[in-house]
C-alpha cells in the first residue's frame, strides 16, 4: 500500500525553488487564424489583433460520470464517461482608431451567415443562406508564458525556466460580439469582447500531454483519439492497409465465398447483422440469406 512519505525539515532554497517563481496573469498572446475566404482590409496583419487583445481565459473541462449505488451497501462509486467543454471562449479586444476590431469580426459573423452572398442586403425583403461549417471554422490559439520565455530552458539558481503553455482551439468560430457602451462620461479604452464557440481544445507544448500523434496521409495532427480506424479531414476512414473484410476471422463460415458486408456501424461483420442487411437501405448481399427490408 503506498503511502505518502512523512514529513521533513525544509531549506530557505526549497522554498525559493518551489514558492517564488509563481505564474502570472499579464503575459499571454492569443492568435487568430482568420477564415480563408473572408475578405477584409488588413485581415493578413496578424499582430493588430495579437496585440490588441487584452483579456481571454484558459479553457476548462469537466468528466461527466454515471452513478452506481447498488453495487456495495452503503457506497455510491462514480465512473466517467464523457469529457465535457466549456461551451464559449471570450476574448476582449481594445479597438483602435480604424475600428478594425470590431470590422474584421462583424465580417466573419457575415461570412459565418452567407450575407457576403445575398441580394437587397438594406431591403425589406433580405434572406441569406448559412455557409458550409469548413469553410468559416479555424483555430484559434492561446500561448501562456512567462517573462524569462526569452531565456534559455534550464536550471538557473535553483529553479527552471518556464516553459509555455499553447491552448489550442479546435473549429472556432465567433458567435456574438457584446454591445459596446459609449458615454459623455469621462474617456476610456473602446473595448469589444467577442465570444467564439469551438469544439474541443488541446495543449500543446505541455509535458502533460505524452501521448502519440496521429500520422499519415489526411489525418488531423494533435488528435490522440484517433485509433486504428482513424477519421481524417475529409470525414473518410482510414482503415488499416492489411485490412480485409473477407478474412475468415471475420466472415463466418455459413455465409457463400466473397459475401461482402457493408452496414456502416458493423465494417466488415455481418454476423452482427441479424437481418442479413448489408447497408442502411436494409438491402441484402448477393448470395445472403436473410428478407430484404426495401426493395
Amino acid at each position: 500500500m503506498v503511502r505518502p512519505t512523512p514529513p521533513k525539515p525544509r531549506t530557505v532554497s526549497d522554498f525559493k525553488a518551489k514558492l517564488l517563481q509563481p505564474a502570472t496573469t499579464s503575459n499571454f498572446e492569443c492568435y487568430f487564424m482568420l477564415p480563408q475566404n473572408l475578405t477584409y482590409p488588413g485581415k493578413n496583419d496578424t499582430d493588430r489583433l495579437l496585440l490588441t487583445c487584452m483579456e481571454a481565459s484558459l479553457p476548462g473541462s469537466s468528466i461527466a460520470t454515471h452513478e452506481m449505488n447498488n453495487d456495495f451497501t452503503g457506497v455510491t462509486e462514480r465512473s466517467a464517461y464523457r469529457r465535457l467543454y466549456d461551451d464559449k471562449a471570450d476574448f476582449t479586444f481594445i479597438v483602435d482608431t480604424e475600428y478594425f476590431q470590431i470590422g474584421v469580426f462583424e465580417a466573419w459573423m457575415r461570412y459565418v451567415v452567407g450575407e457576403q452572398y445575398a441580394r437587397g442586403y438594406d431591403g425589406p425583403t433580405y434572406s441569406y443562406r448559412m455557409n458550409w461549417p469548413n469553410l468559416y471554422k479555424t483555430d484559434i490559439f492561446i500561448t501562456k508564458f512567462e517573462k524569462d520565455l526569452g531565456s534559455k530552458y534550464g536550471n538557473r539558481g535553483g529553479g527552471y525556466k518556464s516553459k509555455p503553455m499553447i491552448y489550442r482551439f479546435m473549429q472556432a468560430f465567433p458567435t456574438s460580439i457584446n454591445s459596446i457602451p459609449v458615454s459623455y462620461d469621462s474617456a476610456s479604452l473602446l473595448k469589444v469582447t467577442v465570444s467564439f464557440a469551438y469544439t474541443r481544445y488541446i495543449i500543446l507544448n505541455s509535458p502533460s500531454q505524452n501521448v502519440p500523434q496521429a500520422s499519415g496521409p489526411g489525418l488531423s495532427p494533435g488528435n490522440p483519439e484517433l485509433g486504428t480506424f482513424g477519421v481524417d479531414t475529409a470525414g473518410k476512414f482510414n482503415l488499416p492497409s492489411d485490412f480485409n473484410p473477407l478474412s475468415p476471422n471475420i466472415v463466418p463460415n455459413n455465409l457463400p465465398a466473397g459475401t461482402v458486408s457493408n452496414d456502416f456501424l458493423n465494417i466488415g461483420n455481418p454476423a452482427l447483422d441479424q437481418f442479413g442487411v448489408r447497408d442502411q437501405l436494409g438491402r441484402g448481399a448477393a448470395g445472403t440469406t436473410g428478407a430484404n427490408i426495401l426493395a
